[in-house]
């Protein structure tokens, strides 16, 4: 059985800053606007390449992490989202499901996303938690399947992602220590990770820049000025309340990194809620290339993308159980990666599951941290649902 920790029910400094856009010329010389024939060679040497960079693109945009390389992005405009508007707290919950007004309300209100960041600030206010995805990006008939997990603890973050197709193999795993700076390996496949592969050490406002959000579950940040090799404008503040409420930085505001995406007034084209019969299913439309700007930031880190992928939709579906914890989640997104000459449709659809406990003991699953030489599954796997 599943216990519950402290839950946040006041969230400090929630209201949504202004967007930030930054223009940049593009000049293009006569020569480059002349078309080019290409053998047949050619052009499938550049389909491959293509598929192969938004396949490696988008590993650990589900898992939240990936190894650090600099990020120099080419962009007409970004946006950065701090704020999730207003959440209701557990009174307004228990209030509007005691009057049996908690569905029509939020739908008639078209607020029902605030009832998914509840859940999600739920999630990231427990003692120990576990979330674990699989998922698969397509791409030009090529199929690539994730595996990832993340483990909180009171003392350390793990995240892991095993990715596979017929042209892109990594297996990732990253350790924070909760000390300023995060451990990576990146290596092909999990048997690597016990041939004392090389490790990064990545700070915590490098890490941020050049993916979006931290793996912990969640943390304070102040807001920088926007730059264009910084497009993420977080800097890491603190994890403790108490320190975030002494600061006099007027910027200061909270970040959930549960998931990857950016959920408030802002990002969100539509949502809806309704009732299940364990719960609560909330469904969340959000604004391309708003909601799915740091997942953007992360993929063109990764992947070594021309420019941030172009999303033309982006959907997530939350289960929630009647105290609205998280159970699941269901991420399906499209977009356009330009990697060269070549713009790649692709699609990704993920799954996530989410545990919380006060103990490493998940459903009567102890889950431990692997060090990097063990090369066997992760415990948390088996919680897996089976069917």
């Amino acid at each position: 059985m599943q216990s519950k920790g402290k839950i946040l029910y006041k969230m400090p400094n929630s209201d949504e800053k202004n967007e930030k856009t930054s223009e940049k010329c593009e000049v293009t010389s006569t020569d480059q606007k002349k078309s080019h024939k290409l053998s047949k060679s050619t052009k499938h040497t550049l389909l491959v390449s293509s598929v192969y960079m938004v396949c490696f693109g988008i590993i650990g945009g589900f898992g939240g992490f990936a190894l650090f390389r600099w990020l120099n992005p080419e962009s007409s405009g970004v946006y950065n989202a701090t704020g999730y508007g207003n959440i209701p707290t557990v009174a307004d919950i228990n209030t509007a499901k005691a009057g049996g007004t908690l569905v029509a309300s939020y739908n008639t209100n078209k607020t029902a996303y605030s009832l998914a960041n509840f859940a999600l600030y739920q999630q990231a206010n427990y003692s120990y938690t576990l979330n674990i995805g699989k998922g698969t990006v397509v791409s030009s008939g090529i199929t690539q399947n994730i595996v990832s997990g993340t483990y909180n603890t009171p003392d350390e973050t793990f995240s892991q992602n095993i990715s596979s197709s017929s042209i892109v193999h990594t297996a990732d795993r990253v350790y924070d220590k909760h000390d300023g700076s995060v451990t990576a390996y990146n290596c092909k496949t999990a048997s690597d990770w016990a041939n004392n592969p090389t490790a990064k050490d990545i700070t915590y406002d490098d890490y941020i820049a050049s993916y979006g959000k931290l793996n912990k579950n969640y943390y304070y940040a102040t807001t920088a000025t926007y730059a264009e090799d910084h497009p993420i404008t977080d800097r890491y503040l603190c994890t403790d309340y108490s320190e975030y409420k002494v600061s006099s930085d007027s910027t200061k505001h909270y970040v959930n990194s549960v998931i990857i995406y950016d959920i408030g007034p802002k990002t969100v084209t539509s949502s809806s809620i309704s009732e299940t019969a364990t719960g609560y299913e909330i469904k969340v439309e959000l604004t391309p290339n708003k909601g799915t700007f740091k997942s953007s930031v992360q993929m063109k880190t990764t992947g070594g993308l021309n420019s941030y992928p172009s999303f033309t939709s982006s959907n997530l579906t939350f289960e929630v159980d009647t105290d609205f914890n998280l159970v699941s989640s269901y991420a399906e997104d499209q977009y356009t990666a330009v990697v060269g000459p070549i713009n790649s449709p692709a699609t990704q659809k993920f799954y996530q599951y989410y545990f919380h406990s006060d103990t490493s003991s998940f459903n009567n699953v102890n889950v431990t941290i692997p060090e990097i030489s063990d090369t066997s599954d992760f415990s948390g796997y088996q919680l897996f649902p089976t069917d």
